[in-house]
């Protein structure tokens, strides 16, 4: 665990400062390694499916390969009287298909031990290579010749095979092995060759549920080209998101020297296809923990504490990464800026409407040239400012009150043993205690705190009940609480109440609740206003029902359908497909659709000659609106 959780966890998290190596750790963290690949061997047949997940086997796919694949190959090579084990090189033992090689660290990184050792042995080095790595040559162990290109002789890829025996290798004559063999006889054993690897090849996919950092941090691992290397003996790499796809690509070309393609790289005779593959929430297991009596009870026992106030709800594990001091900072501007307008006289208080409107006009500038974020966050702020200029009038004694805010904090105890969580520990505490002493009065306390997990039914009670849900990690791979909580808001369900996410865009799940309000975890009055927009959006006095369930419903829509038994038909449907590496692999809900042919035949043949073809239009030739049919062109235009 030390492997994994003091020098890996804080890497993949950009946590560099958190981080600590010890070789202890990562002798022991390889060791297991080697018994999970060990256990997985001792079930697994031939053209089996082994799915791996998480940082903690980084190196199984690459052990599996040579434990499994590369040995099987060989001996059934030998067994059928395809090639003989050359009589020069020392018979296998059993502990050299137990190592891992290396690939050779780029200059001005420091070397880890076992390279120093490879350094001080390159016979030896030698050796392995020939005798008994995934490198092994047929062609070279029956002739003795030179080495040539390794995709040409040893591939999993049928067409790269045919390719390879389309070629002797030999110009101006017949080629004559060792044992007497020639060209045509090598072209045969290339074939059959092929078709023993195809016959007894495990198909392998991992999937990576953290982000994954760019060369930069990864490089600060000591053994970053071991793990890489580890991974690419999958079929299939799966990531959360385009983004940690894309620091690994760097990875790959900057520690192993390989050059990837946008969605697969070719490695030593084998492809290894990347994907991104958005893991979604258990909502099979969020609805049938809310059809439960204890769901039940716990929702009319919630509405009846909190009757007459805003809920806002966070779930975290208590770790660094989620970024629970910045949050707790971010709540103590909020109920400062609410206990100042309470405080203010009536004559000189912000009309709420234009409150709001300054609020949206500082996220605004916060997040200017964010990129996606930013359309985003000013398609909300379109469409909220829509809703709330609209007929609807309500009655006002429902006037929205922020000094009624309970903010209910589920803090789950993590890795109490490592220092670094003590301290998070006792600054959250800290924090809490200060906040509440601040703002709590003899009728209201607006911060509760629970230091504990909570049981399924009672956590979807709550999640059904609250208005908003914070979810600001400092960086997360998905985030799966605001899916699940979007889950939840099921209308036809008794007192469940509409509720918008206030989400940071450093986690996965920003790219895919498009009508979350996207903030920057670290802005601490960004996200205050973010808390207040949710909650006028959720509760505001100017938003009939109807409206109050719009945003929530879209959301919800999204997150049903891309569930966690989509995604994992998704990725293993992508494992399936033949190799062509003509794509990026995503779940098809969220492919492009491309124009068809007879949509654009329509469009040319329509009218005169002159043809006008507006691209990105709603937000830059025209503000953006709340409904599309509403983005009409001003005069202007």
């Amino acid at each position: 665990t030390g492997f994994s959780n003091s020098s890996m966890w804080p890497l993949l998290h950009w946590m560099t400062p958190y981080a600590r190596f010890k070789r202890a750790w990562a002798e022991a963290y390889r060791r297991v390694n080697d018994q999970f690949a060990d256990v997985i061997l001792t079930v697994a047949t031939a053209k089996d499916l082994i799915w791996i997940h998480d940082y903690h086997l980084f190196l199984v796919p690459q052990m599996l390969r040579r434990k499994r694949d590369n040995m099987l190959i060989q001996e059934q090579a030998a067994k059928e009287g395809l090639v003989q084990r050359p009589g020069h090189l020392p018979p296998l033992r059993d502990s050299d298909s137990h190592e891992v090689g290396h690939v050779k660290r780029p200059e001005g990184l420091p070397c880890t031990p076992e390279e120093e050792h490879v350094e001080d042995d390159k016979t030896e080095q030698v050796l392995h290579r020939q005798g008994h790595s995934e490198h092994f040559d047929f062609q070279e162990a029956m002739t003795n010749t030179p080495r040539g290109g390794r995709e040409d002789y040893t591939t999993c890829d049928p067409k790269v095979a045919e390719e390879a025996t389309n070629d002797n290798g030999v110009e101006g004559g017949e080629l004559k092995t060792a044992a007497g063999y020639g060209g045509d006889e090598i072209k045969r054993m290339r074939r059959s060759i092929t078709q023993v690897e195809l016959n007894s090849k495990l198909r392998i996919a991992f999937f990576l549920h953290t982000p994954f950092p760019s060369y930069e941090v990864l490089c600060v691992l000591p053994q970053c080209v071991d793990v890489v290397e580890g991974v690419l003996g999958a079929d299939l790499i799966g990531f959360h998101t385009y983004n940690y796809l894309r620091h690994f690509r760097s990875c790959v070309i900057r520690l192993c020297g390989f050059t990837p393609e946008m969605d697969h790289v070719d490695h030593r005779g084998q492809r290894t296809k990347l994907g991104v593959f958005p893991i979604g929430a258990n909502v099979q297991g969020v609805m049938e923990a809310m059809r439960t009596e204890q769901f039940a009870e716990h929702l009319k026992e919630y509405t009846e504490q909190f009757q007459g106030k805003s809920l806002v709800l966070n779930v975290e594990r208590l770790d660094y990464s989620k970024g629970l001091p910045q949050k707790l900072a971010a709540v103590q501007r909020y109920l400062e800026e609410a206990k100042r307008n309470e405080d203010d006289d009536s004559d000189s208080r912000m009309d709420k409407m234009e409150e709001l409107r300054r609020r949206f006009e500082r996220l605004g500038t916060h997040k200017a040239n964010r990129g996606m974020a930013t359309s985003n966050l000013r398609r909300i702020g379109a469409n909220v400012m829509k809703m709330l200029v609209g007929d609807y009038e309500p009655p006002a004694e429902t006037r929205l009150d922020h000094n009624k805010t309970v903010f209910v904090f589920i803090a789950v105890p993590s890795r109490r043993d490592v220092e670094e969580y003590q301290k998070i520990e006792e600054e959250v505490h800290r924090s809490i205690s200060t906040i509440n002493g601040m703002f709590s009065t003899l009728s209201h306390q607006p911060i509760v705190y629970i230091h504990r997990g909570v049981p399924l039914p009672e956590l979807a009670a709550l999640y059904a009940r609250a208005d908003c849900c914070l979810v600001t990690p400092l960086i997360d791979g998905m985030n799966l609480v605001a899916k699940e909580f979007v889950a939840t808001k099921d209308r036809s369900i008794e007192n469940v109440v509409p509720g918008t996410v206030v989400l940071s865009e450093l986690a996965g799940a920003a790219q895919e609740l498009f009508d979350a309000i996207v903030v920057n975890p670290y802005d601490e009055d960004a996200v205050a206003d973010a808390i207040a927009i949710g909650l006028e959006l959720t509760r505001g006095n100017r938003l009939s029902e109807d409206q109050r369930w719009e945003v929530t419903e879209r959301m919800r829509q999204s997150v049903v359908q891309n569930d966690a038994v989509a995604w994992g038909v998704n990725m293993l449907k992508e494992l399936e497909r033949p190799n062509t590496g003509t794509r990026i692999a995503r779940p098809e809900i969220v492919e492009m659709q491309l124009l068809e042919d007879q949509q654009a035949a329509r469009f040319v043949e329509s009218r005169g000659s002159v043809k006008a073809l507006f691209l990105d239009y709603d937000g830059t030739l025209r503000e953006f609106e709340a409904e599309p049919e509403d983005a009409v062109p001003s005069q202007e235009t």
